[in-house]
C-alpha cells in the first residue's frame, strides 16, 4: 500500500475543518481515512519503529504543520479548528498545500529552522530570506 504523504493530507484536512466545527482527533483520522479510501488493514500497518501506525502518523505531523503555520489551532488537547489565517487560504483555491506554500508564514519558517528541517531556505530580491530569529541575532 502506498500511503499519502503529510502533503497529500494537508489540503483535504484543511477542507475538512474549513466548515469552522471543532473537530477531534479520532474525527480526524477517520474522515482523512475515508477521504483515502483506506481499508481497516491499511490502517493498521505500523511505523517501522512498530509504535504507531503509518497512516495516523502522517495525519498527526499534517496537523502538526498546519497548527504551525497558524493556519489550525487546538482549542483544547485532542481538538482542532479552522483560523482565520487558514480560511484565507481556502480562499485561494490552492491545488496543493505543500511546505514550500506553508513557508510563507514566518511561524511556520521558524518551526522549521528550530527543527532542523531546512525546507524553508527561501529568497527574497535576490538575498537568502533569514528565519525571525536569525535577523535578531544579527542586529545585537
Amino acid at each position: 500500500m502506498a500511503f499519502p504523504g503529510v502533503q497529500d493530507i494537508t489540503l483535504p484536512l484543511l477542507r475538512y475543518l474549513g466548515d469552522g466545527e471543532i473537530r477531534s482527533n479520532a474525527e480526524i483520522y477517520a474522515e482523512m481515512a475515508k477521504h483515502f479510501s483506506l481499508s481497516e488493514d491499511d490502517l493498521r500497518v505500523l511505523l517501522p519503529s512498530g509504535r504507531q501506525p503509518i497512516f495516523k502518523n502522517r495525519v498527526a505531523w499534517a496537523k502538526a504543520f498546519l497548527k504551525q503555520a497558524r493556519i489550525l489551532e487546538s482549542p483544547a488537547r485532542g481538538n482542532y479548528v479552522i483560523t482565520k489565517r487558514g480560511k484565507e487560504v481556502l480562499a485561494e483555491n490552492v491545488q496543493r498545500l505543500t511546505n514550500k506554500y506553508l513557508c510563507r508564514f514566518d511561524e511556520f519558517v521558524e518551526f522549521k529552522r528550530v527543527g532542523r528541517m531546512e525546507i524553508c531556505n527561501l529568497r527574497v530580491r535576490g538575498k537568502a530570506r533569514r528565519p525571525p530569529l536569525n535577523s535578531l541575532r544579527k542586529d545585537f
